[in-house]
C-alpha cells in the first residue's frame, strides 16, 4: 500500500494529480479544503478573491464536471472552504475517484480511518455554530462506540496545537479521537504550522499544511502552503515521512 497524504490543495487538483503520477500512489488521502467547488459562483468570499491572483485554484471543476477524471481514489474530508450544499448529497454526484468521508470511521485501502471535518467553534452563538463549517458535536459521538483507528484525518488540528494571532487554537473534537481511537497517525490541515512532526500519546502528528519559510527550511515540497508524503506499509507496519523537493522536482 502506497498512500499519498495531501494537505490543503484549494482547487490546485493538477499539482495533485502530478505528484500522483510521479510517486506512483495507489490513493490519496486529503485533510480538508480540496477547494470543492464547481464553479466560481459557488465559491465564498476568500475564494473567489484568491481565485482572481491563482487561477489554478479552479483546476478541480473540470473533475467535478466530469470533464476530467482523477488517476486513482481520492478520499477527502471537509475543510472549512468548499461547496457544503453539494457535499450534502455528493454520493449522489458520482464524481470518478472522488470519495468524501463524512466525519465518523472508514475502512480506507485496508485502513481503519477516522475522519473528522470542518473546524471547531468554541463561541455561544447557536446560529454561527450551526454553520457547515463547523464541526459538531453530535458528529463526533462515532468516537465513543467506534473501535481502534489506524489513522486521523481531521482538518481541524489537536487543541492547543494551531497558532495564529490571538493565540493557540485547535479543535477538542481532534484530541478527543485521538485519545479515544489511539491512531498510529493524525494527518490535518487548516493551520500553516512551523512546528515540526510531534506525538501525542502514542499518535504521531504530522501536519500537512506548513508556513513557506519553514517548508523551505526543511526542503519539504509544498503547492501553496500544502504539504504531501507518502504512508506505506512495510511488514503490516505503517510509515510516513514528507516529500521532499528534490523527490518531486528531480
Amino acid at each position: 500500500m502506497r498512500l499519498l497524504i495531501a494537505g490543503d490543495i484549494h482547487g490546485r487538483i493538477e499539482q495533485l494529480r502530478k505528484v500522483v503520477e510521479i510517486t506512483g500512489a495507489t490513493a490519496v488521502l486529503q485533510v480538508g479544503d480540496l477547494g470543492f467547488y464547481p464553479d466560481v459562483e459557488s465559491m465564498d468570499g476568500p475564494g473567489r478573491r484568491k481565485i482572481v491572483k491563482e487561477p489554478s485554484q479552479g483546476e478541480i471543476f473540470a473533475y467535478i464536471g466530469k470533464e476530467q477524471t482523477f488517476p486513482c481514489p481520492l478520499y477527502f474530508v471537509r475543510g472549512n472552504h468548499e461547496a457544503f450544499p453539494m457535499l450534502q448529497t455528493f454520493e449522489e454526484l458520482e464524481i470518478p475517484n472522488f470519495f468524501y468521508l463524512r466525519t465518523g470511521l472508514h475502512t480506507v485501502e485496508s485502513m481503519q480511518v477516522a475522519a473528522v471535518g470542518g473546524i471547531y467553534y468554541g463561541g455561544q452563538k447557536a446560529q454561527r455554530q450551526s454553520l457547515p463549517k463547523y464541526t459538531k458535536e453530535v458528529e463526533v459521538e462515532f468516537i465513543f462506540t467506534s473501535t481502534a483507528a489506524d489513522v486521523l484525518l481531521a482538518h481541524d488540528c489537536p487543541e492547543g496545537k494551531g497558532f495564529r494571532s490571538g493565540g493557540a487554537h485547535g479543535s477538542p473534537f481532534v484530541t478527543l479521537a485521538i485519545e479515544a481511537l489511539k491512531p498510529q497517525f493524525l494527518f490535518h490541515g487548516h493551520y500553516a504550522s512551523n512546528i515540526p512532526p510531534y506525538a501525542t500519546g502514542q499518535t504521531q502528528v504530522y501536519p500537512m499544511t506548513l508556513r513557506r519559510e519553514w517548508s523551505e527550511e526543511k526542503g519539504i515540497y509544498v503547492v501553496g502552503e500544502a504539504a504531501f508524503g507518502i504512508l506505506e506499509t512495510h511488514s503490516s507496519e505503517l510509515s510516513f515521512e514528507y516529500l521532499s523537493k528534490e523527490e518531486v522536482n528531480g
